[in-house]
């Protein structure tokens, strides 16, 4: 890719992504865009991932080998010597991560709203066994939501009581999501993804951690923490296209536990067509057994459609920020 090309597309992550969420990343990626070093050094990885991402999470992959980091009260000035040196001295050790390793993240904080739609879809089915299927689960950080506290600020946590983690976010709107302690039982955990990480291999966490802004340090800190919750539990991750291998996912789930698939974000980065083959494959499914889907980035909200008694019922459930950062619970009467 000609310079003059990746050069504006770092300093478009500066004024679109970075500038109001990590001023160092705003300044360094400008930096980056000013020096025809790095710009070659990017110009020999993969032209199929975010370029700024991939060169700061890779440089921080390396630097953490040395025990150091681009930190949080580095200036950009500091974090572009940094970046300099790594491309100068480390320079295969580099670029073998930027053509092996994938940007992806597994934004916890959405456990928030997933366990809420746990809780009110549970009801749904009377409580039965569920098999959690999450499509896109990167290391499956969220497939273990049943396990945090949780508190929407100003009122009083619930969730599970002995959880490690405590989740916060912000309620927005005049109703009540489900705040309960106990959903369905879970019978099996399964995670689909492209390039599944394995949170018991420090290479793929640390590559997580990287992955994260360095300025966003409580991100950071809950991550940390979701991992070794994580870890305590057997996950089914599976690597491929999570579309293709749900049937045969759920042909080895037993008929008296209900499918519950979920995805976030997953749908953001489907075609059309993509996603109408996703609709349809739970359609086909929902002929044969009850299931339950969980999805964001389809319809404009958090949405469920649950398939019970052959009855089938589409359930708006709440409008979410991103992130996790707040969560507006809707009623059924919502559009």
């Amino acid at each position: 890719m000609p310079h003059e090309i990746l050069a504006e597309k770092f300093r478009e992550f500066a004024r679109s992504e970075a500038a109001h969420s990590s001023p160092i990343y705003a300044g360094l990626a400008l930096r980056v865009a000013d020096s025809p070093e790095l710009l070659e050094l990017v110009a020999e990885g993969p032209s199929n991932q975010p370029f700024a991402n991939l060169l700061f999470s890779s440089v921080r992959v390396v630097l953490a080998e040395e025990g150091r980091d681009i930190d949080a009260g580095d200036t950009a000035e500091v974090a572009f010597e940094k970046v300099v040196d790594i491309a100068r001295r480390r320079r295969t050790e580099l670029l073998h991560l930027m053509n092996t390793r994938i940007v992806q993240t597994n934004e916890v904080r959405r456990s928030i709203y997933l366990y809420c739609a746990f809780l009110r879809l549970s009801e749904e089915i009377g409580r039965r066994p569920v098999a959690l299927i999450e499509i896109g689960a990167s290391a499956g950080l969220n497939l273990v939501f049943e396990q945090h506290r949780y508190q929407f600020e100003g009122r009083t946590e619930f969730g599970n009581a002995k959880g490690r983690l405590c989740l916060t976010s912000v309620l927005r709107g005049s109703i009540n999501p489900p705040a309960g302690n106990s959903g369905s039982p879970i019978f099996r955990r399964y995670g689909l993804d492209l390039n599944p990480l394995d949170m018991n291999s420090e290479a793929d966490a640390a590559w997580l951690r990287a992955l994260i802004w360095p300025d966003h340090t409580e991100r950071i800190t809950l991550l940390t923490e979701a991992i070794l919750v994580q870890r305590e539990f057997d996950i089914e991750m599976r690597k491929g296209d999570g579309i293709e291998l749900l049937p045969s996912v759920i042909q080895e789930i037993p008929s008296d536990v209900v499918p519950y698939v979920f995805h976030t974000h997953v749908a953001n980065q489907l075609s059309s067509e993509q996603k109408g083959k996703l609709l349809a494959a739970i359609e086909r499914l929902g002929r044969d057994r009850d299931v339950i889907h969980v999805f964001n980035n389809i319809h404009p909200h958090l949405h469920a459609t649950v398939v019970s008694g052959g009855r089938q019922r589409e359930i708006p459930l709440a409008r979410t920020e991103g992130h996790g950062r707040w969560v507006e619970w809707l009623d059924q009467g919502d559009p």
